[in-house]
């Protein structure tokens, strides 16, 4: 029979809606009339969030250093990793882009930027704790991001707890009034799988694991306020700087011969802010204070990643495997087929697994 008018358009959305899976979680516009703010946005991890913020139709202020003809960071400028490109890049998508450039290190300059989004709005509703530095990488003593830490001394520990650690916190506390002027709101602190787990180096993992710790704890403390705060553990991702190394033949040595090309790009770990953002509120309750891994909301929320993919969680055998497993078994010349890597079971390691060192070393 006919079917009327609110059927058919009821209809036509739901169809909308499944077309449009790999973009959007929740349907059109599902954050228009909020408020975020993503630090350290003009590149990597934080600028797909904004981007994916902005898409879902949130006003979205981003900070950072680079900006357009700076003398401080001309790398940046000139390939235009900037934060006017990503406040740009959000308002292209459906949101309103806002940037303002903020030094982390700098707790005046901190202070200002989030008296500036006081004055401009009468809340804040999402927070994406983003920022990190890496500027003093290639300044580091021999073996760089992998040496011991009695070789890389105390400008490692400091690079990764002042920008990070340090000015996640200091964004926290500047953002709880402005949460409590909307009744409630959500932090996610950008997180690692070396807060569970050694890489890197020492000072990382004591960073990220203290990130999770001050996820958990503040959680405790803002339940009353209706305040939801999370960790987000991204996997391997396809960032600009990832994707420089790969181009110039560096990579395998940076990484410890990872497969790029089977990473995430930085706009999973934005749908998963979205998804997050989205919750209904017991289902947030329920998930503030713990760690979540980016591919496993996204088979909780059923998001998928750019090119409607939907890459494995970094403690899957199906991420594992294929990505240091089997490689060693073909280099030791032992017969791996190459179809066997798409053939592994999504099984999750628990994280128990992973507490004496990286996959690597217990497989």
């Amino acid at each position: 029979h006919a079917q009327s008018g609110t059927e058919m358009h009821a209809l036509l959305a739901l169809l909308l809606g499944a077309s449009a899976g790999s973009a959007s979680v929740v349907g059109p516009a599902p954050l228009r009339g909020k408020v975020a703010l993503v630090t350290g946005a003009s590149r990597g991890i934080g600028r797909g969030i904004a981007i994916e913020l902005g898409r879902a139709g949130a006003e979205v202020y981003v900070t950072g250093r680079s900006l357009r003809g700076s003398r401080a960071r001309p790398a940046a400028a000139c390939d235009d990793l900037t934060i006017e490109r990503t406040a740009e890049e959000v308002s292209e998508a459906g949101g309103v882009g806002r940037f303002i450039r903020c030094d982390h290190a700098d707790d005046a300059s901190v202070s200002e930027a989030f008296a500036r989004i006081a004055q401009e709005q009468p809340g804040l509703d999402i927070l994406v704790n983003n920022a990190f530095s890496s500027d003093n990488l290639n300044d580091l003593q021999q073996g760089g991001l992998r040496a011991p830490f009695w070789v890389q001394g105390a400008r490692m520990w400091d690079m990764v707890h002042n920008v990070g650690l340090r000015s996640h916190y200091v964004c926290s506390c500047e953002a709880v009034p402005l949460m409590m002027r909307r009744g409630g709101g959500l932090m996610v602190q950008v997180s690692s799988f070396g807060g569970s787990s050694y890489i890197f180096n020492v000072a990382y993992g004591v960073a990220k694991g203290a990130v999770d710790r001050l996820t958990r704890d503040m959680s405790i403390e803002l339940r009353p306020h209706a305040i939801n705060t999370v960790s987000l553990y991204p996997g391997l991702v396809r960032t600009e700087r990832n994707l420089q190394l790969q181009r110039e033949g560096m990579w395998d040595a940076e990484s410890g011969g990872l497969d790029l090309d089977k990473g995430e790009t930085p706009s999973f770990s934005g749908r998963a802010t979205v998804a997050l953002a989205c919750a209904p509120p017991d289902m947030l309750r329920a998930l503030s204070g713990s760690v979540q891994v980016v591919a496993e909301l996204a088979e909780q929320f059923g998001f998928d990643d750019e090119g409607a993919t939907r890459p494995a969680s970094i403690r899957s055998l199906r991420f594992l495997l294929p990505q240091y497993v089997f490689p060693d078994m073909r280099k030791q010349g032992l017969p791996v087929p190459g179809w066997l890597d798409e053939r592994v079971p999504d099984v999750k390691l628990p994280w128990a697994v992973f507490k004496g060192g990286p996959p690597q070393d217990i497989a």
